[in-house]
């Protein structure tokens, strides 16, 4: 399925109404952000939980952009802060679950692979955390 290009993605952020420029722009970083650890974790199957949450993560920002998309087209700003409220709340809820590596349980505690491994689901995981948190902020501050 095509990525769909969204009206606050192409135009400048000058250019976007003041309403949604904000917005925008956290978007906008947070993606850039975290778009290299989401081609790192792609395809690993010991970080599915990781890549499940980055999808829901994702889902969430896809419906953000739709709702940014619809309040731009209709020109009505009216509700645009208290559903960005909201939608800050739902984000942190996805921020706040630690997706744990799925590390076989015959594996001992003393095997440097898997600690090698669960070592960098959980920085990667701080790392879209971080950005998460900083969108979250952007949300709250811009309304």
């Amino acid at each position: 399925m095509p990525k769909r290009d969204f009206y606050i993605n192409k135009v400048a952020l000058e250019k976007l109404p003041m309403e949604i420029r904000n917005y925008a722009e956290g978007i906008r970083t947070f993606e850039l952000n975290i778009e290299i650890y989401k081609r790192t974790v792609k395809g690993i199957n010991f970080l599915s939980p990781l890549q499940q949450q980055i999808k829901e993560i994702d889902n969430s920002i896809l419906e953000i952009k739709k709702y940014l998309e619809q309040a731009q087209e209709n020109s009505d700003f009216s509700f645009i802060d208290s559903r960005m409220r909201d939608e800050a709340l739902s984000l942190e809820s996805l921020l706040d679950y630690y997706p744990a590596a799925l590390i076989p349980n015959d594996v001992s505690n003393n095997d440097q692979h898997w600690s090698d491994l669960e070592e960098l689901n959980e920085r990667i995981w701080k790392e879209i955390r971080t950005s998460g948190y900083e969108l979250y902020n952007c949300f709250l501050k811009a309304g």
